[in-house]
């Protein structure tokens, strides 16, 4: 029967700018004289006493790569502009899609060129901390009805979406945009 022991130790370097987290494992076997240790020690980068507005971190073992702190920032500083994105939407549409005719080959690359017009224009918005997420569903113009949903797991207070369509002699197109806020 195996018994070990732990001790954690938490030790502040101001020299370094570091955070020494030490583990001494001690293994405890019965009838055994002889018991192992070892020892287990991490360095993490901290910063004494530094402001909230400087949230970058450096680490002499990241390589150069900044380390970024957390801020616990719970609500965005503004929300999404539904309105702006859903003429965004209808302008990429009527750029791209105004005098096109419906092909299979043709529209696959189109939609997801039209795609990222669209997310880079919204990420234009600076939207800071919200994830975009751009569709773009083109197909043939014959006369036939189309259903799409969609669900999404997200906070309904800060996350939301804007949609457009647009319908041309031969085709159709629907974009819609997501925006969900990353805590």
């Amino acid at each position: 029967m195996e018994r070990s022991k732990t001790q954690t130790s938490l030790h502040t370097d101001s020299s370094q700018n570091t955070l020494k987290h030490s583990k001494l494992h001690k293994d405890l076997k019965s009838g055994n004289k002889n018991r192992s240790q070892r020892k287990v020690e991490i360095n993490v980068p901290y910063v004494a006493n530094h402001n909230r507005e400087n949230t970058i971190i450096h680490s002499a073992k990241s390589d150069g790569l900044p380390v970024l702190d957390r801020t616990f920032k719970l609500a965005p500083n503004t929300f999404f502009p539904e309105t702006k994105v859903q003429s965004i939407i209808r302008d990429v549409l009527k750029k791209h899609l105004l005098n096109v005719d419906y092909h299979s080959d043709k529209c696959a690359g189109l939609s997801k060129l039209i795609s990222d017009e669209i997310k880079q224009r919204v990420k234009n918005l600076n939207l800071d901390r919200f994830k975009i997420i751009a569709l773009v569903y083109l197909g043939a113009n014959t006369s036939q009805s189309l259903n799409i949903g969609s669900r999404c797991v997200w906070n309904t207070q800060f996350d939301n979406f804007a949609s457009s369509t647009f319908q041309g002699n031969s085709l159709f197109a629907v974009a819609a945009v997501y925006a969900v806020y990353f805590e």
